[in-house]
């Protein structure tokens, strides 16, 4: 995120919402797009021949298609190639290097090394690919650092974002960082931050406990949201994740809904799925979603103690 964005949102903060454009999208029921192919189901995982899945919560895919699965429960990492064989596994509990403390999300970075919320300990622990430590990072000082992450997402110039249960979103940017956000349920305000993704000019993120999307522009400084409460089309109960595929539209984990909801990039309601079909099809408080270059979509079917693959959308 640009810096003048930090800035905005900081005075936004201590002084309220001076010059920043802001508006809430009013939910209106809509019919499924019948142009949008909803993601099929393919295969789901459930850990490996030792290890079963306890409670998975992050999934990240990097650019060889290999998947990367963190479970909260067992304090674990696992790597998966594109054919669900696993590769290896790290991480214990503890707050050591390379140990985790109820871990919730992880993403690939820029730099193609693997960036895991320790939720626990208050840090970010990167790593590489086999699980290599390498640094943690967290923010400076006693007052203002980071809390309880839960969130992580890079836009395209490699500024990592990391949501906090502080009701905070933070931004490091090189040997840069900057803080934003409070409590409350206003556009430019957090209840739980979660699950987050961005494009070359906005920055997304799913409050969880306010049923919206927030959507931050780099570029005109413009904050908008979506979303109420419910069960119906473009509503959500306790979104968890939102991540945009190749073709910009958003993939929503609706997670006490139990289901994946599409919207395009300006919130308009498409589809969704996740919620039909046989019993190995259908998503109990599902937690955080990927999507591969290829298209190939996985879910983290939290309720279930499993990873559900999709095959590749079309349109």
């Amino acid at each position: 995120m640009k810096k003048v964005l930090a800035i905005t949102l900081l005075i936004l903060i201590y002084i309220g919402p001076i010059g920043c454009s802001k508006n809430t999208v009013p939910f209106s029921p809509s019919v499924s797009n019948p142009t949008m192919k909803i993601p099929t189901y393919q295969a789901q995982w459930s850990g490996t021949k030792t290890t079963s899945f306890s409670n998975p919560t992050g999934v990240a895919v990097d650019k060889n298609g290999n998947v990367y699965v963190v479970d909260s429960d067992l304090n674990t990492v696992f790597k998966f190639n594109s054919a669900g064989q696993p590769l290896t596994q790290w991480g214990q509990s503890g707050n050591g290097p390379g140990q985790f403390d109820q871990p919730f999300d992880i993403a690939l970075g820029n730099d193609g090394n693997v960036y895991v919320a320790d939720t626990g300990n208050g840090r970010v622990q990167v790593m590489d690919t086999n699980g290599v430590f390498i640094k943690q990072i967290k923010s400076p000082g006693t007052q203002n650092t980071v809390s309880r992450p839960q969130g992580l997402a890079f836009d395209p110039n490699g500024v990592l974002y990391v949501s906090d249960i502080s009701n905070t979103i933070w931004e490091f940017s090189g040997t840069n960082i900057s803080e934003y956000g409070q409590s409350g349920s206003t556009t430019d305000q957090f209840i739980y931050p979660i699950g987050m993704s961005t494009d070359n000019n906005n920055l997304y993120v799913a409050d969880h406990q306010s049923n919206k999307i927030v959507k931050f522009n780099y570029h005109s400084n413009s904050i908008v949201s979506w979303g109420t409460t419910g069960t119906g089309s473009g509503q959500f109960r306790n979104p968890s994740d939102v991540k945009l595929d190749h073709n910009g539209n958003l993939y929503v984990v609706d997670s006490s809904n139990s289901r994946v909801e599409i919207l395009d990039g300006n919130g308009t309601y498409l589809t969704e799925f996740g919620n039909s079909g046989n019993a190995d099809q259908i998503l109990s408080f599902p937690s955080s979603i990927a999507i591969g270059n290829n298209g190939t979509v996985y879910v983290t079917d939290s309720g279930n103690g499993r990873v559900i693959e999709y095959a590749l959308y079309t349109e």
